[in-house]
């Protein structure tokens, strides 16, 4: 069992569902391990969920059913969602990148799909003082899985959309303002994941 709020697991038995034991997780002190799986041989026990690492979200194996060492499946960019075995030793999982992928008995990632479209969370919208252009901010994947913050800007008045700012200029340069929170006494609070 991996639970939301932790990154313990616990492992209980298949006959009466009395606690046996919970394989080492003192040194993982971020996020959770919600997702777990056993191995079809039920010696390999897998677990995943908001547990990161640098923004990598790795699936941990153990030995031994979980009572030997883990190591690391380098898996997704996000929360792992699903773990599951699949035949000749291989692993299946999803995540909420969203993304998805099969790993084979050595720990390679043989199938990966990637998510097709951009990510906009934390875009900041920035506006000209004349109102006639738009400046925001979105990530993409890049080749390595790593994700990449990128510049756009749309001008009313030019039916195109500039990407990559630091190399491609719309022809009307102007200075963009953020949105003003705190004008006249107006302060907007607890908008973000709210």
């Amino acid at each position: 069992v991996g639970f939301d709020d932790s990154t313990a697991i616990s492992v209980f038995s298949g006959q009466d569902l009395s606690f046996l034991y919970s394989p080492d997780t003192s040194r993982l002190n971020n996020g959770n391990l919600g997702a777990v799986a056993w191995s079809q041989d039920g010696w390999t026990l897998y677990a995943g969920g908001r547990y990161n690492e640098g923004g990598f979200h790795p699936i941990l194996q153990w030995s031994k059913a979980g009572l030997g060492s883990y190591s690391k499946l380098l898996a997704s960019t996000n929360t792992i969602t699903g773990i599951r075995s699949l035949q000749q030793g291989r692993l299946v999982f999803g995540a909420t990148d969203p993304a998805f992928g099969v790993f084979d008995t050595t720990g390679r990632k043989v199938l990966e799909q990637s998510p097709a479209t951009v990510d906009y969370r934390d875009t900041e919208i920035r506006i000209s003082p004349d109102g006639g252009s738009i400046e925001y901010d979105f990530k993409t994947l890049d080749p390595q899985g790593n994700w990449v913050r990128r510049l756009a800007r749309t001008d009313i008045g030019i039916p195109q959309l500039a990407t990559d700012l630091g190399t491609t200029r719309l022809p009307k340069e102007v200075k963009f303002s953020s949105s003003r929170t705190t004008a006249l006494g107006l302060d907007i609070l607890g908008w973000k994941n709210t």
